[in-house]
């Protein structure tokens, strides 16, 4: 086990939050991790993990069929634990943690477009599964849900539109990761 330092990318699934239910992504993301594991007594495997990403995923829904909302994460980091049960080269594993990203969200409606950012902080979850192709290197892939909390970002008013402000923002991705241990 020991450490390692790795890339992630790719993200496919959805970013939900009070003011636009969005269920398609667009976008890729990627970023990098270092970690290190310890096996505990047989098979049992305990870890901690930082990572930092940069994102372009986005999704848009339009609401009265001329007023566009879209938002994206467009950076963020986490640093997590993580509790696995060590079966030859495959580790199958949860992870839990804090998590940090920057939000971005514009509203245009016909003739306005009001744009905010904000920081968001709160916890995220993973399941996933680490397979060794050789005692140096292992592949990843997990199923990430992030719950970012509740923001602070109001977008000033838009005729016709009622006041907007982030709130309950999650996100659900699937992640594929590449990983050399020292």
């Amino acid at each position: 086990m020991g450490l390692a330092i790795g890339a992630h990318g790719l993200s496919l699934g959805a970013i939900d939050s009070e003011i636009a239910h969005l269920s398609e992504l667009e976008g890729i993301l990627g970023g990098a991790f270092v970690g290190h594991n310890w096996v505990l007594s047989g098979p049992y495997v305990l870890g901690v993990e930082g990572e930092i990403f940069l994102s372009d995923v986005q999704g848009n829904r339009v609401l009265n069929g001329d007023v566009t909302i879209q938002q994206s994460v467009q950076q963020g980091a986490a640093l997590r634990v993580l509790a696995g049960y060590q079966m030859d080269e495959v580790l199958p594993y949860t992870a839990i943690g804090l998590a940090t990203g920057i939000i971005d969200t514009s509203v245009s409606a016909p003739g306005e477009e009001r744009n905010g950012r904000t920081r968001l902080t709160g916890i995220t979850f993973a399941v996933g599964l680490d397979y060794a192709n050789s005692a140096t290197s292992f592949w990843r892939i997990e199923v990430r849900h992030t719950d970012y909390g509740d923001g602070g970002c109001e977008l000033y008013e838009i005729p016709n539109v009622p006041p907007l402000t982030i709130s309950e923002f999650t996100t659900t991705e699937v992640r594929i990761g590449y990983a050399l241990r020292f």
